[in-house]
């Protein structure tokens, strides 16, 4: 039992009237019934209410209607009429309920000729007819005819010209014409043509609506070419505007003209426009403006433009004040020859109404669409083909109630007129409905957005690493009720928010909820030497602390020749083109390796394999590999080439034979500046010449437009087929001239000339809901989001995978694929398909000649069906080259590849497999040495190393510190040249590298800092050398206190002590000239004495919360003595602050002009002045994951592991006191608050003692422990 209650009917009638009641019953059964009540359903937008036809000749001559009016009384048509033989005007005035004929009148002024009425308009006083008339004993010289008539009987307005009839001139070639009309309170405004200069031109009239006469005349003759029409006019408050045909580009090349003129005498407002003409030309060829309407927000033009190579309906809307284009929009129905003839505006739309060829080439059909005011998105359209062969909608107008289209059919075998009254459909207040939001196709770097709406829409997408987003793609211009948006350029192992809107026509928008996605992740492995190319290296100390450990080791890892600032292997993304194959790393760098023919590695040489490309191609998100050149889009949106530029496919604005080995950049449009906002690139091969290749290439922008450079164009970019190209979200394109684009609503597009729509398997529709598209020379495929996979095109080697050799016209679904992620079409010559499906296997099909399907054979039948590639699980990309394919597994450190192998070019040292040979597979390899694959091995070090590191030029190679052992425990210093194969003893213990009991070494730039002993005067030196260690130089200042860490970051090298033979204390040394002098000696601790016990080790942070020193500089220290941690904080300056404290070297707290007595502050000074340069430091109260007594031989060890920047990372050793003393490595992201447990080596039942060492090359951090080499992946 309820007190509200709701039903909702279902299955009602469209505009019809409903009767209903009400019953209810309450718990005791007692009934009520309502009255009776009544609603009408709507009418379905569009939908036709009634329709006339007038046939006055009944016969085979034309008869058409040109124009239609409407007003509270009645509808006006005016057209022509041959039931007296030769033509007549004719107009009808129709009933609005029915259509009914309610008065026709016919005027005939020259009855042997044609006389044809154009135009209508009607005001409170009368009907306002224009067209054109033969001049007395002269068929075919026209004069201008204009006719006021009563709105009750059609009857000519006698005191209007000369008997209702205001008659123009016309004898010799002065031949004259009004075909467009229009009024207002002032006047009456006749637009059409005059002949008085020889040809064709523009002729405006304004007439007094009273008695016709004439108040002024205007003509325009913009080209002095043979035809330029006057079509449309129309008038508000501010001026009218006259639409027509403008000649001046060329007597084949007519454009679109608009002109605003004064009310008053004609002339132009010279501030519209330019100088009060604004136009058009789309397709640079034949563009027609027709009509023209305007309301309070724009005025709006249609007709057509030539731009696809046929005519289409186009339609804009501009500025009153200026001219300047709003939007525009264009319809291509049938891809031959449509026309837009005439449009009309409410406050819910604009209409349009022409004609198009949909249903076959010699068959018009009526064609009206409603389109939105705001954006020009198709709201509705309705077509109507009574006779099935010529039929023409020529003329519309609306008022509150419908729509009223006038033109003919050939109902009865020849022209006759119709009137159609159509339903308007109420304005859309309501947002879409947003479903189905997902996140598709996510690998490293990209992933597919898709959502539905339940009504067309266009689409953005929001995202970022918060739900504040960040990036936001502008709306698209394209609607639809599926959606799709490809995000490039992302980075691997994140979680990404995002979420999705939609706008309807009406700009009703809806918003969808938060939505998160995590890329797939990169497993980082070690990394090639930053200073070399041979490895990284790690070792074990042999005693520490008189603690037995595993004995010495030292071991080296073997990874890809890496490059100097190159420090992630790990791959992204692959790309295979002409027997050379290109690689994207987690770095952003770019590998490429295969056939150097013409440069296309890009390596600034010939025939080199593996080699990482120029360092110009760093932060690259986007690869594209053709036949005889490349193509990369970095994070900037700037588009860079390399290789043959025969055709311009460089686009440098030049083509020539020269080879261009190093990345050029794109420049932009015209030559000017460069090519921005790219987000995807793609080739296409043409064809090849003796030496070199014709290429075009393709980018796509991130506002969806496509721009194309090379064969067939111009050597700089130029945007291709402006208008239908537009919210592309993906590209394909690889030989032949065969191009695939997907826009933002999941319909794909191809062309060779002009783009156009793919249609479906049945023909009668297209093909939508795709996410993604690929394209070799002779075939394409489709995936759609439901995981099925559709092919089109030649199908000689089963390419297509439905299980036949037979071609397909039209898309046929690949046989027993679902679950599909990824799919990938082979380039250039040979025939094959990839797909990669969402449980990580790979499928091939097609043409195997050389092993291409993976399936460990070579033939040459054709395999016409998927099956999966053996061995291969775990794959987030693929990627079908020439007769080869290549797989990337997840993460990201292993590729494979099967296939073509080699094809005996010169400068190609190896294949395009990349397995270090030039065989054929036809099972997958390995490709060797662009991925993360760590191969340790032992070499020989010398007993007892102490610290083992790579060095740099002018003396390459291996430096290790060696301990001596026993009480003195001399450090000499050895140096290997051949990879840590064979030692040379460069500096003798004792010389200038004592090290007594720790290895105290650093390095930062060229610039080795080591502790070196003492001098003779007892005190400890570092020192420094430039140059690889052959020379070492000694600081100035001496410093005081046992050794425990040494930090260098850029010209700043902190030292701290340890207790020892300089007293019981712990404290900070810091030199700002790179070592030389030491002035500043921090003293830390918050007991009486600021004393700490030993300072294990300092981090360099790139910023923190709290007081650093500034938000980009600042240090912490580690005290393995004490379990804390310290904080290098603002600068303090007490110029008045005394020295009252006990002790030496103490700064006074607490005091007048000091610091406060719990700031626990500390510095140095010999005089008070020196205060001003004090640094202070902060206890900061960290916690840790676990209890552990902090001794000497668990130590945090900050001294080789930078923090990661942005994240600033902090890691530290330690050793868990507590049996079964198992050593650990703890991380905080809070600036060394708060430690969590990141990395347990899980060794228990052993002594481990410490830690050798913790590496961090560019944020991998290794740690090497009893003879075994651990990872620890930030």
């Amino acid at each position: 039992m309820l007190t509200s209650h709701s039903v909702n009917l279902t299955g009602l009638t469209s505009n019809t009237l409903y009767h209903f009641r009400v019953k209810s019953k309450d718990a005791a059964n007692n009934e009520a019934i309502s009255g009776d009540y009544t609603f009408t359903t709507l009418e379905i937008p569009g939908s036709l209410n009634w329709t006339q036809t007038s046939n006055p000749l009944n016969s085979a001559n034309t008869e058409r209607a040109q124009a239609i009016a409407v007003d509270s009384t009645g509808i006006y048509v005016a057209g022509s009429d041959k039931s007296a033989g030769a033509g007549r005007w004719r107009v009808e005035k129709r009933n609005v309920s029915d259509g009914s004929i309610v008065w026709t009148i016919t005027s005939d002024p020259h009855s042997t000729c044609n006389d044809i009425s154009y135009a209508i308009a009607v005001d409170s006083t009368g009907i306002y007819v224009a067209g054109q008339a033969n001049a007395a004993g002269a068929c075919g010289y026209y004069r201008w005819r204009v006719e006021k008539r009563s709105l009750t009987d059609g009857s000519l307005i006698t005191s209007f010209g000369t008997n209702g009839i205001v008659d123009g001139v016309a004898s010799g070639s002065d031949a004259r014409s009004a075909t467009a009309i229009a009024v207002d309170s002032t006047g009456i405004y006749v637009a059409g043509y005059d002949a008085v200069p020889g040809n064709y031109q523009w002729r405006i009239e304004k007439l007094n609506p009273t008695n016709g006469s004439s108040i002024w005349v205007q003509t325009s003759n913009p080209s002095s070419q043979t035809a330029e029409y006057a079509y449309a006019i129309v008038v508000d408050s501010t001026g009218f505007y006259v639409a027509g045909s403008d000649l001046s580009l060329g007597s084949s090349n007519a454009q679109w003209r608009v002109e605003k003129r004064n009310l008053t005498d004609g002339n132009l407002i010279t501030s519209f426009g330019t100088n009060g003409v604004a136009t058009s030309n789309p397709s640079s060829s034949s563009d027609v403006s027709y009509t023209i309407t305007v309301d309070s927000t724009g005025f709006y033009v249609a007709g057509y433009d030539s731009s696809p190579g046929n005519y289409q309906w186009r339609v804009e809307k501009r500025s009153l004040t200026d001219g300047s284009q709003i939007w525009v929009q264009t319809s291509n129905p049938s891809s031959q020859n449509d026309l837009a003839y005439a449009i009309a505006v409410d406050s819910t739309g604009i209409y349009v109404a022409g004609s198009d060829r949909t249903v076959g080439s010699s068959n018009l059909q009526w064609r009206v669409e409603k389109r939105s005011l705001i954006t020009g998105v198709l709201i509705y359209g309705v077509t109507s083909n009574p006779s099935s062969t010529n039929d023409e909608a020529l003329a519309i107008t609306v008022d509150s109630s419908a729509i009223y289209a006038a033109g003919y059919d050939n109902v009865p075998g020849n022209e006759q007129w119709r009137i159609e009254k159509r339903a308007k459909g109420m304005a859309d207040t309501s947002a879409p409905l947003i479903s189905g939001v997902a996140a598709k196709n996510i690998t490293f770097d990209s992933a597919a957005i898709v959502w539905n709406t339940d009504e067309t829409a266009n689409s953005q997408v929001d995202y970022g690493l918060t739900t504040s987003y960040g990036t936001t793609f502008s709306y698209t211009s394209t609607y639809g009720t599926f959606h799709v948006s490809i995000l490039n350029g992302l980075s691997p192992n994140t979680t990404y928010n995002f979420r999705v809107k939609s706008k309807d026509p009406n700009n009703n928008e809806a918003t969808s909820g938060n939505y998160t996605f995590t890329t797939s992740a990169t497993t980082l492995g070690t990394i090639g030497d930053r200073l070399g190319t041979n490895g990284v290296y790690a070792w074990s100390e042999g005693s520490i602390y008189g603690v037995s450990t595993t004995p010495v080791a030292c071991k080296k890892g073997t990874t890809y020749a890496g490059t100097a600032g190159d420090p992630y292997p790990s791959v992204t993304n692959i790309n295979a083109g002409r027997a050379h194959s290109l690689a994207i790393k987690t770095t952003g760098k770019v590998e490429a390796w295969g056939s150097n023919s013409w440069g296309k590695l890009g390596t600034g040489a010939g025939g080199a394999a593996y080699t990482s490309i120029s360092t110009l191609m760093s932060n690259t998100i986007a690869l594209a590999a053709g036949y005889d050149n490349s193509l990369a889009v970095k994070s900037d949106g700037t588009v860079w080439a390399w290789g043959a530029n025969s055709a311009g496919q460089l686009g440098i604005g030049t083509s020539d034979n020269n080879t261009h080995i190093t990345p050029v950049q794109v420049l932009g449009p015209g030559g000017v500046g460069y090519l921005t906002g790219a987000t995807a690139v793609a080739v296409s091969y043409f064809s090849s010449a003796a030496s070199y290749s014709n290429a075009t290439s393709f980018a796509l922008k991130s506002d969806g437009t496509v721009w194309v450079w090379g064969y067939g164009y111009s050597t700089t970019p130029v945007q291709l087929s402006q208008g239908v190209l537009s919210d592309i979200v993906a590209i394909s394109a690889k030989t032949s001239g065969l191009t695939l684009a997907l826009k933002s609503d999941g319909t794909v597009w191809t062309w060779g000339t002009y783009p156009v729509q793919v249609q479906d398997s049945s023909g009668t529709g297209y093909l939508n809901d795709v996410i993604a598209i690929s394209a070799s020379g002779n075939h394409s495929l489709a995936l759609k989001s439901d995981g099925t996979v559709w092919a089109w095109g030649t199908n000689t080697y089963g390419q297509l995978g439905d299980g036949t050799t037979t071609a397909r016209t039209l898309p046929v679904q690949v046989s027993g694929l679902s679950s599909v992620k990824a799919i990938s079409a082979g380039f250039v010559s040979y025939f094959h398909s990839l797909a990669l499906k969402s449980d990580g296997t790979v499928w091939a099909w097609g043409q195997n000649n050389y092993g291409q399907l993976g399936n460990g054979t070579t033939d040459s039948s054709a395999h016409s069906t998927p099956a999966q590639v053996p061995g291969l699980s775990g794959i987030s990309v693929i990627a079908a080259g020439d007769a080869n394919s290549f797989a990337l597994e997840q993460s990201g450190n292993v590729v494979w590849a099967w296939g073509f192998n080699n094809n005996g070019e010169a400068n190609y040292s190896g294949g395009p497999l990349g397995d270090g040979t030039t065989i054929n597979r036809s099972s997958p390899v390995q490709v060797s040495g662009i991925y993360s694959g760590v191969s340790w091995t032992d070499i020989p070090c010398p007993a007892n190393t102490k610290h083992l590191f790579k060095t740099m030029a002018p003396q390459p190679g291996l430096l290790a510190f060696v301990n001596a052992g026993g009480s003195s425990a001399l450090v000499y210093l050895y140096r290997s040249t051949d990879d840590g194969q064979n030692w040379t003893l460069e500096h003798t213990g004792g010389d200038q590298v004592n090290i007594p009991q720790r290895n105290i070494i650093t390095q930062v730039g060229d610039q080795i800092y080591a502790y070196c002993g003492k001098n003779p005067s007892g005190y400890n030196q570092i020192c420094r050398s430039s140059d690889d260690g052959q020379t070492w130089t000694q600081s100035v200042t001496p410093i005081t206190g046992s050794f425990c860490s040494l930090y260098a970051h850029t010209n700043v090298v902190l030292v701290g002590t340890c207790f020892g033979s300089g007293g019981p204390v712990g404290k900070i040394t810091l030199s700002a000239d790179f070592g030389s002098t030491w002035p500043e000696v921090y003293w830390m601790g918050s007991n009486s004495q600021s004393e700490v016990g030993n300072m294990y080790g300092f981090e360099y942070v790139e910023s923190g919360a709290g007081d650093v020193i500034s938000p980009t500089f600042g240090y912490i220290a580690f005290d393995g003595s004490t379990r804390k941690i310290w904080k290098r904080v603002t600068r303090y300056t007490y110029p008045t602050c005394t020295n009252t404290s006990t002790g030496t070297n103490r700064l006074s707290k607490g005091a007048a002009g000091c610091p406060p007595a719990a700031a626990q502050l500390c510095g140095t000074y010999s005089t008070d002045a020196n205060c001003e340069f004090m640094v202070a430091w902060k206890d900061i109260a960290a916690t840790f994951p676990f209890t552990a007594t902090f001794g000497s031989m668990s130590v945090f060890y900050g001294n080789d592991i930078p923090a990661p920047s942005p994240t600033d990372i902090l890691y530290a050793v330690v050793q868990d006191s507590v049996s079964p003393y198992i050593a650990k490595v703890i991380k905080s992201t809070d600036y060394g608050s708060t430690w969590t447990l990141h990395f347990d080596t899980g060794v228990a039942g052993q002594q481990p003692g410490r830690i050798a060492k913790l590496l961090n090359e560019a944020k991998l951090l290794f740690t090497l422990y009893n003879n075994s080499v651990y990872k620890i992946s930030p």
